[in-house]
């Protein structure tokens, strides 16, 4: 459900996440990323500004070193902390909080590689920023493990596998995308597996039945005796 697909709708939406971003260098004709600017005033973003940027736009950038990352508010320390204590409501956070989370520690990791290189060939020895975005990201995936595999997953579960014909609207309302795909791929397996548990055998005759007819009356094959004809 997390791998990389050009055309999951998922995927291309949670790209959409808005990343933090200060620039290293003046902009022209960017001025309107700027939050604070007024229309008109000045047609470049100075050195410095801080910023929001989708992902996608975002990327290119960073490994660029154009400018500097940081994460979101809601993927932060602080709400990484009330996420493991299990006081979030995530979904309001991002409905596809855990595809997004993904995203930007693959970001971060890219973003990191790149200029730890450039800084280095540069002689550049001041490496406690990209450290520091480098325990972000790690402790950023321990998070959504945790939080994924956890109690929701346990909960998840439970629901979709003993709520077959019951209405489920109220709990599906606080799962994020990625779970409610999980939910229902279960829901449906449950469902299957009570449908077989009541038709099942009946469903299986036939199919034998219809292969061995067929076996039956292959030519050339049966002769009296369940013998073959040898073939010269």
């Amino acid at each position: 459900m997390l791998t990389k697909n050009y055309f999951d709708v998922d995927a291309i939406l949670a790209e959409e996440e808005l990343v933090p971003c200060q620039s290293n260098f003046d902009f022209s004709y960017l001025s309107h990323l700027d939050p604070d600017e007024r229309p008109g005033k000045r047609h470049y973003l100075p050195e410095g500004t801080k910023f929001k940027v989708p992902v996608w736009a975002v990327e290119k950038w960073a490994t660029l070193g154009f400018v500097k990352l940081s994460l979101p508010r809601h993927f932060g320390r602080k709400a990484r902390e009330r996420i493991e204590a299990g006081e979030a409501d995530i979904r309001k956070r991002n409905e596809r909080f855990f595809i997004a989370g993904k995203r930007l520690g693959e970001l971060l990791d890219t973003y990191t590689a790149h200029v730890e290189k450039a800084w280095r060939r540069s002689g550049d020895s001041d490496l406690r920023l990209l450290e520091l975005i480098k325990r972000e990201s790690a402790q950023l995936r321990r998070t959504l493990l945790s939080a994924y595999t956890g109690q929701r997953l346990s909960q998840t579960l439970n629901w979709a596998l003993s709520s077959v014909g019951d209405d489920v609207t109220e709990y599906t309302k606080g799962l994020t995308e990625l779970e409610r795909r999980l939910f229902l791929s279960g829901a449906t397996a449950a469902s299957s597996h009570e449908a077989w548990k009541v038709y099942g055998n009946g469903r299986l005759l036939p199919v034998t039945e219809h292969k061995r007819t067929i076996r039956s009356v292959t030519p050339d094959l049966q002769v009296p005796g369940n013998k073959r004809q040898r073939i010269s």
